[in-house]
């Protein structure tokens, strides 16, 4: 699969969903490498030019370009409010992980603002996934329960 820059609408979802999310700051961010730069660092379009750099220098990376037209494409965003109907844990997890596979051309992406603000957009996303809350935090399978029986664990134990 080759790398390639994600939309605008892309970078404006990630954007929406950590800027509703109000547990999360971009702020603790601000001071690793490629941060936005400024005196708002919540201001969404400065969000949205951070993370369409990483993603355009990882391309430029991989492919080993000089791709004038997609540094000007990251001055031209301008982020536009995603519509909350595709704002769910579910579509922003999937999101975050087509972005990390997009951006993490580069030796450094890991080290990088972009992939720790992603990783903990992702924590986020994974804490609103229905029934997260109910879950026990620690796990110890109940007395009582019924032993389950796999046909590929006695298959493994034939073999062995």
């Amino acid at each position: 699969m080759s790398a390639f820059v994600v939309s605008d609408d892309h970078i404006s979802l990630l954007v929406t969903a950590a800027m509703d999310d109000r547990h999360f700051s971009s702020s603790y961010f601000s001071t690793l490498p490629g941060a936005p730069k400024g005196d708002d660092p919540d201001d969404a379009d400065a969000l949205g030019k951070a993370l369409l750099r990483e993603n355009t220098r990882s391309v430029l990376f991989r492919y080993q370009g000089d791709d004038l037209e997609g540094m000007e494409a990251i001055e031209r965003y301008t982020f536009r409010r995603i519509h909350p109907t595709f704002v769910t844990p579910v579509i922003v997890l999937k999101a975050c992980d087509c972005y990390d596979y997009q951006a993490c051309e580069t030796n450094d992406y890991h080290e990088r603002w972009a992939a720790k603000w992603v990783q903990q957009l992702r924590k986020s996303m994974i804490s609103k996934l229905p029934g997260y809350d109910d879950a026990p935090w620690g796990f110890d399978e109940p007395e009582g329960t019924p032993q389950v029986v796999s046909l590929t664990d006695l298959m493994r134990r034939k073999r062995g």
